[in-house]
């Protein structure tokens, strides 16, 4: 026995060898996903467009980059109820004949609140907002997930932490 803790001993001190091939990549993360705080739209803050027939607002999220654009995907959803009765819906959304969407360029997004039947809509009300930026990587990792559920994109980007 003592023998061969001593030829194992020796055999361990030998010089280094070149190093190894190197390893094969690793998964793809989620770190670049990013997640807006709750951002508040003041009633007051929608400019109304008479050509368009429709109530917008610019807001700037530099996340949103040329690659996000072109292959990503940005979600918004909006918030409804407060405290235990809170639920998050995707946009765009229809109730009555008001419809609440957005689209999103490099460096924002605009929502745009319009009634269905064209007719002059009414100042919407004070809205909760969160945006989620996510890279086409993680689309393509995760082709199962309905990205129109905001609880099951909470649970795959941040393993049930709130967004």
């Amino acid at each position: 026995m003592l023998l061969f803790i001593c030829l194992f001993t020796l055999a361990a001190c030998g010089e280094d060898g070149a190093p190894g091939p190197a390893g094969p990549p690793g998964p793809q993360g989620n770190a670049n996903v990013t997640g807006t705080e709750h951002i508040v739209i003041d009633s007051l803050s929608w400019v109304y467009s008479i050509n368009s027939n429709w109530y917008s607002i610019d807001s700037k999220v530099p996340e949103i980059s040329a690659d996000i654009k072109d292959f990503g995907l940005v979600m918004v959803y909006q918030q409804l109820g407060s405290g235990a009765n809170t639920s998050w819906i995707p946009l765009p959304d229809t109730y009555d004949n008001v419809t609440t969407n957005y689209e999103f360029y490099t460096g924002g997004i605009t929502l745009y609140s319009f009634n269905v039947d064209n007719t002059t809509p009414s100042l919407p009300w004070n809205m909760v907002v969160r945006i989620v930026v996510i890279p086409a990587s993680l689309r393509k990792a995760n082709p199962n997930t309905d990205w129109q559920n905001y609880k099951e994109v909470e649970k795959l980007l941040l393993a049930g932490k709130p967004l």
